[in-house]
């Protein structure tokens, strides 16, 4: 029995394996990828106005009497507290006059009244500048924003006073009436007028 001499199929099978070559090594076909989402900037929140602090000047009359006690007598326009060792005036009911007076027997130094009418002034209060008058009245000039907006936010809806007397918005003094070394008041006051202030001047 013949065997028929047929060539082998090598050919045919490496001439297929190269035509495919090129799809089993091609890279995967990249899908598209989503954008990632953007996020956007928290607005910062909105800036509130501090709160007026104060020991006194520059508060309103609840503010001042749940600090100081209910008034002790009312005369006019002037106010005491504090067993009458305190006065105080009024203007569209925000303190503009604070005097602070001791017996006769506790007048204290300068510097202890000095130090006792720091407890009365804005937190904000910025020492100016020490003064004396030629009638040798001692004064020490401060000036605080939060006081001139105080009394601005007020003036909207009350009487258009005018606190600072002239003066520069928003300055205020702390005079002492003195003898000697020791001090028997020291008096609080918004504008500049040590040696014509006087508590009743403002409505």
């Amino acid at each position: 029995m013949s065997r028929s001499n047929s060539a082998p199929p090598y050919p045919v099978v490496f001439a297929l394996i190269v035509a495919l070559a090129p799809f089993a090594c091609a890279p995967p076909i990249p899908t598209s990828t989503p954008p990632r989402p953007t996020i956007a900037a928290r607005a910062n929140p909105s800036a509130t106005a501090e709160p007026f602090r104060s020991g006194g000047l520059g508060l309103f009359r609840d503010e001042f009497e749940a600090m100081h006690g209910r008034a002790l007598r009312v005369t006019g326009p002037v106010v005491r507290y504090r067993g009458g060792q305190v006065t105080v005036t009024f203007a569209n009911d925000i303190v503009w006059f604070v005097e602070r007076e001791w017996p006769s027997n506790e007048l204290p130094s300068p510097d202890e009244a000095r130090a006792e009418s720091l407890r009365y002034l804005p937190a904000d209060a910025a020492f100016q500048s020490y003064h004396q008058t030629r009638e040798f009245r001692r004064y020490d000039l401060y000036v605080s924003d939060a006081l001139l907006a105080r009394f601005r936010e007020a003036a909207r809806n009350a009487d258009p006073i005018d606190p600072w007397i002239s003066a520069r918005p928003g300055t205020f003094i702390v005079y002492y009436r003195d003898s000697g070394e020791d001090v028997g008041s020291f008096v609080i006051s918004t504008g500049v007028n040590p040696d014509g202030n006087d508590r009743t001047r403002l409505p």
